[in-house]
């Protein structure tokens, strides 16, 4: 009986032992300045967007499935949470944003999400925001901002695309004046969202646990329209992006060659 209790003792002292290596080996500060470099590097229009936090996830879900004792899963949940959490609250400090956390979500989805909108995917959402919006304001645009009576009327590239007499083709053409407008405008966090997040799912949960405490669009969207490089590469890939509501035939841009 001693020796059945003593090998059972034993067992529980290397599997805690097994635990307590593999949570000091997940580092979750290292992970929260991963997270601080992927925000410095956020916009990236010609490259693929940063990994999403998966992996992560990935490692906890390994250690919940190897340790099934209630007590060693306890410890996973534990610095799962203060993980995600870390994350929330990184991500929130950058944009000026407020976690107010939901008891019926679990943080690994706010974080998830949100990870995802303003950082990993952040360039897709920036230009996602400017071409949704133009599309759906087409007149406010044009009207708000003057372009009919604008000298420049239609470039021939936009005449080709759209056609003429076409809503887009003239904002197409004027491209920076109307992004320029746009940015002028007071945008709020759900706007960005609804306007440069496809995913239902991402919106429904940031929306109901963050809060935008200062002006995020003005702060963190703005400024890289005032940055030369950047503000070429946002024209360009939002002209391009554009170009997908195109009505005119596409081989008058670029015709079959025989």
């Amino acid at each position: 009986m001693n020796g059945s209790m003593n090998s059972q003792m034993l067992n529980n002292v290397n599997t805690d032992n097994l635990l307590a290596e593999a949570l000091a080996n997940f580092n979750t500060s290292y992970i929260v300045d991963v997270v601080r470099n992927s925000i410095n590097i956020r916009f990236r229009p010609y490259n693929t967007p940063l990994p999403t936090l998966n992996s992560v996830e990935m490692n906890f879900q390994n250690l919940l499935q190897s340790f099934t004792d209630r007590d060693h899963q306890s410890q996973i949940y534990e610095v799962r949470r203060r993980t995600y959490d870390e994350i929330i609250y990184t991500v929130c400090q950058y944009y000026q944003l407020q976690y107010t956390p939901n008891d019926d979500v679990d943080n690994y989805t706010v974080a998830y999400f949100l990870y995802n909108v303003l950082v990993s995917s952040f360039t897709d959402t920036f230009i996602g925001f400017y071409v949704n919006y133009i599309f759906d304001h087409q007149d406010d645009i044009i009207q708000g901002f003057h372009l009919q009576d604008s000298k420049e009327a239609y470039d021939t590239y936009s005449k080709k695309i759209y056609g003429s007499a076409s809503k887009l083709g003239l904002i197409h053409s004027q491209i920076g004046k109307v992004i320029d407008g746009i940015s002028s405008l007071d945008i709020r966090f759900e706007d960005i969202l609804k306007y440069g997040s496809g995913d239902p799912q991402a919106i429904l949960t940031i929306m109901n646990t963050i809060v935008d405490t200062g002006d995020i669009f003005r702060l963190r969207f703005v400024p890289y329209l005032m940055d030369i490089g950047c503000r070429t590469d946002i024209i360009t890939n939002v002209k391009l992006a554009l170009q997908k509501f195109a009505t005119a035939d596409i081989n008058i841009v670029a015709p079959v060659k025989e």
